[in-house]
């Protein structure tokens, strides 16, 4: 009896622990497939409230962008239109009589009569056109309020950059262009002015060359240093009148130039560039991408000898031996993107307010493409071969001052010859870049030489 008990009790206890387990088991299952659930739920709300935000932003970008180019008093382009998301019927609507630039003086009456008309600015609103008074709220967008000078005009005052005391000899200029003296307005004192046109880019390109050019005209004053105030983000929050301060001295009649090639890769630059001065005009050299980026790479390397940093050669730096795909990750070339970094600027900049030039003719041809850059903002032609001429030794153009009476070369690190790149590398990395050379051409309607 007492066995037939303890056999009893035994499967009883078997019993309940194999319910047991199963219900442990079954508890285990149920819950990992309610927390699956849950987890499926909570990402699927994240995924809705993602997409929601994405299109809000993206409505915001379109209306802000409509905005824009609504907002400015020229003819828009098709390209702006095109990355704006305009319509036909809304780009009618903001299309309005263009004014149409003004002859460059040819006389030696355009000393009083040429150059831009003056025109004011503002801080922090794009779409403002007159400057703020002291007692006025600063804009939401960029914090700045000034009460600055409401003026920001053209003319010359010698570079203040070294120059040689080689005196090259003078030719007869052009019939067609002003060699008057610069006088400076009676009885005004020089100060500083934020500038009116900026040099964006691109690296390597040319735009040191560019800005020393422009620095020989009698209507244009440049700063010979980098200032880099939109990049600089605690130089940007210190607010406009730290940029104006870096600017060099100029009368009221002068057209202040600087140049920062940093801001052609800078997202946020365009905006903040043009809430100072919607009217601000914009100059961008292009050259062929891959004979930047060899100069480019040069000059890293140099810089990393002179650290004592070993920096790999120029076809494993800039194409994976390994798969041959030439490496995006790498900064420098993605600056060669041109395509991608403009839509960026064409989003805020009118393509009348943007002056791009061919690096590859600036080479051959710097006195003609200069030219097309006086008619671009609209000062005297006065640049001729007697201010830009070849130096047969150095293999590339130097400067003449007529001002100072002086010649003046690029330093050695400019105009010396690239590496040799083997063809394949070459090749490759020309291949990597036609596609977006050709939307210069189809898209953004440039002609460049090279492409």
């Amino acid at each position: 009896m007492w066995k037939t008990l303890q056999e009893y009790a035994q499967k009883v206890t078997l019993e309940h622990l194999r319910i047991v387990l199963w219900t442990v088991l079954g508890s285990s299952v149920l819950v990992s497939l309610l927390t699956s659930v849950a987890m499926m739920n909570t990402t699927l709300k994240k995924i809705e409230v993602y997409n929601h935000r994405t299109e809000l932003a993206h409505q915001h970008e379109l209306e802000y962008q409509r905005k824009i180019l609504l907002g400015n008093n020229g003819k828009p382009s098709p390209m702006a239109a095109k990355v704006s998301g305009l319509t036909p019927s809304e780009l009618r609507k903001a299309e309005s009589p263009t004014k149409s630039p003004s002859k460059p003086p040819s006389s030696d009456s355009e000393t009083n009569s040429g150059g831009p008309p003056q025109t004011s600015t503002s801080f922090g609103s794009p779409a403002s056109s007159s400057i703020k008074s002291p007692g006025e709220k600063k804009t939401a967008s960029t914090g700045f309020s000034s009460s600055s000078s409401s003026s920001f005009n053209h003319g010359s005052s010698p570079p203040s950059s070294p120059w040689s005391s080689v005196i090259h000899s003078s030719s007869s200029p052009s019939s067609d262009t002003d060699s008057t003296p610069y006088k400076p307005p009676t009885g005004e004192q020089k100060e500083r002015r934020l500038p009116k046109v900026i040099i964006v880019g691109v690296s390597k390109c040319g735009t040191r060359a560019l800005l020393d050019y422009l620095a020989l005209h009698p209507n244009v004053i440049t700063a010979n240093k980098e200032i880099n105030f939109f990049t600089n983000v605690s130089m940007y929050n210190r607010g406009p009148d730290v940029y104006k301060n870096s600017m060099p001295l100029s009368y009221s009649d002068q057209l202040t130039v600087e140049k920062s090639p940093d801001y052609f890769e800078c997202e946020m630059c365009p905006e903040r560039i043009i809430a100072i001065d919607r009217n601000i005009k914009v100059l961008l050299i292009l050259c062929n991408p891959v004979d930047r980026l060899v100069s480019q790479y040069m000059q890293l390397k140099e810089k990393n000898d002179q650290n004592g940093v070993a920096m790999a050669g120029f076809e494993e730096w800039a194409v994976d031996p390994m798969t041959n795909s030439v490496r995006k990750t790498v900064a420098s070339i993605r600056t060669g993107m041109y395509d991608e970094y403009m839509t960026n600027w064409f989003r805020f900049f009118h393509q009348d307010k943007v002056h791009v030039i061919d690096g590859a003719t600036f080479i051959k041809d710097p006195v003609g493409e200069m030219r097309k850059v006086e008619t671009f903002l609209e000062i005297k032609h006065y640049l001729t071969s007697e201010d830009i001429y070849y130096n047969a030794t150095k293999g590339f153009h130097c400067m003449y001052s007529r001002i100072l009476k002086k010649s003046h070369c690029l330093g050695p690190t400019k105009g010396r010859p690239h590496i040799k790149v083997l063809p394949g590398v070459y090749q490759t990395l020309q291949t990597f870049y036609n596609p977006h050379n050709a939307r210069l051409k189809s898209y953004f309607n440039y002609q460049m030489s090279w492409v």
